[in-house]
């Protein structure tokens, strides 16, 4: 507005008006410090509700501030940081379409505000990437995951600290949505980037070479697996030891890809071996100590000692329910293995209850149609055509989608296969021989609108990594 107008105005205005427009010109500003102060004490808040899952506590804390900021006139800024903090809380709580809203609104308010060059613009991408994930609208939830990856390698460089964590997050979301391959590459980024910073001998590249390996065993390259594997054990043997707990770790990630190649008496003395130090250092109820006498049952179911096998997952069972109660997510590999020892034994009745357990804790956290729901459903398709002459619900078998040649009907392939359909979406589970693997697989395909996904590979035992 030109000087003149300005005088002018101003002129005409009564002298308690003018007095008004003065105060609330030096008041606003403080009006927006106290908004902000509120809203960083209401993030606090949420944040510590949400680490105990009270997800609706935290929502509800977080959904008071929005009309206080616009009132006093925050801006993008505060509105972009509480709509951003609200939408991760409804994806938490599986309140998807809020939570879309949400967080489109804080990445518009990102772009009014800083532009796209910029880190809070990133931490918007990324929020939408993981609910597009869980929603199983993967292709844009990794094209979002690409777009967050490279803006912060523009912002901070490829070597800078910040942008290494986040390579590693962005992979181990690919690894929990069974997108292995992109989670190998991620990892294969990390380990060339950490030889040419922190070396080969650090403990953190160890650790990269530990995911690889649990990476490639979920691919089916066990021979890759085992050498990751290894090569982690030797690099935190060097640093820490031969009895430290991450030397445990590697030692029973190279156990349980022997037993995929089905070298089974090696598999047994790493495993056994990792089982020694891990009890030197920690109680009998830690989750290791847990993980790796669920893995040695497996030996010992298969060289036929099924009541030992048996013994030893109960036992674990019963330790993960008194720790973590009776619907936790770890107990999902227990519960199928003990379920394959009840069948083993001819109890397909308890064999039933447990799949149909752990195919309901599943659906709990993927919903109906997701890969994470391959063990359920193909042990309950076997015990449900064992003790009946009919199957409601279930297919006939097909080959893969992918094109892998289809395993043999063996009592690992059972005849029948689940095939599930919602909203849409339908999934299918086949036998496949993928690459090298001594045993066919379960492959999880699963056909949206725009057509069939390539398969998610998992071996046909439930093997905890630890």
């Amino acid at each position: 507005m030109p000087r003149s107008v300005w005088i002018t105005t101003v002129g005409k205005l009564s002298l308690p008006m003018v007095w008004f427009l003065c105060a609330v010109i030096l008041l606003m500003p403080m009006a927006i410090t106290s908004a902000t102060a509120d809203v960083r004490q209401d993030l606090k808040t949420a944040d510590s509700l949400l680490t105990t899952g009270e997800t609706d506590a935290a929502i509800a804390v977080l959904e008071k501030p929005l009309t206080a900021i616009e009132s006093a006139g925050g801006g993008d800024s505060l509105t972009a940081v509480i709509t951003l903090a609200l939408g991760r809380s409804l994806t938490h709580n599986a309140q998807y379409a809020r939570a879309d809203s949400m967080l489109d609104r804080s990445l518009n308010a990102r772009l009014s505000h800083s532009g796209e060059r910029h880190l809070f613009y990133a931490d918007a991408l990324k929020a939408l990437s993981e609910l597009h994930m869980v929603q199983g609208r993967k292709e844009e939830g990794v094209e979002l995951c690409h777009r967050y990856l490279d803006l912060l390698e523009a912002l901070l460089g490829e070597t800078h600290p910040d942008f290494m964590s986040a390579l590693n997050d962005v992979s181990l979301h690919f690894e929990v949505q069974c997108l292995f391959p992109e989670a190998e590459a991620g990892y294969l980024r990390t380990k060339a980037i950490q030889e040419q910073t922190i070396g080969t001998g650090h403990s953190d590249y160890a650790e990269t070479l530990n995911w690889l390996s649990i990476v490639n065993w979920y691919l089916g390259n066990l021979i890759a697996a085992e050498q990751y594997a290894r090569q982690a054990a030797t690099i935190w043997t060097g640093l820490y030891g031969d009895s430290h707990p991450l030397v445990a770790k590697a030692l029973n990630n190279v156990g349980i890809s022997l037993i995929g190649q089905n070298r089974k008496a090696e598999a047994a003395e790493f495993l056994e071996r990792a089982l020694l130090i891990c009890r030197e250092v920690a109680p009998d109820d830690h989750e290791k100590i847990l993980a790796i006498s669920g893995n040695l049952a497996i030996i010992y179911q298969d060289r036929g000692d099924i009541d030992r096998a048996l013994r030893i997952n109960r036992e674990v069972l019963d330790l993960k329910e008194k720790i973590y109660g009776p619907d936790h997510s770890t107990l999902s590999p227990t519960l199928i293995n003990l379920a394959s020892n009840y069948e083993l034994l001819g109890d397909l009745s308890r064999a039933k209850d447990l799949f149909g357990r752990q195919l309901r804790l599943k659906e709990a956290i993927h919903g109906r149609i997701h890969p994470a729901l391959v063990y359920g459903l193909q042990g309950l398709a076997r015990v449900l055509t064992k003790g009946t002459t009919s199957t409601p619900s279930i297919s006939a078998p097909t080959a893969c989608t992918c094109g892998a040649r289809a395993g043999p009907t063996t009592p690992l392939s059972p005849s029948t296969v689940p095939t599930r359909s919602e909203n849409g979406t339908s999934m299918r589970i086949s036998w496949c021989w993928p690459r090298k693997t001594p045993w066919p697989i379960p492959a999880c395909c699963v056909r949206r609108p725009t057509g069939w996904s390539p398969p998610c590979w998992k071996p046909s035992r439930s093997i905890p990594h630890i």
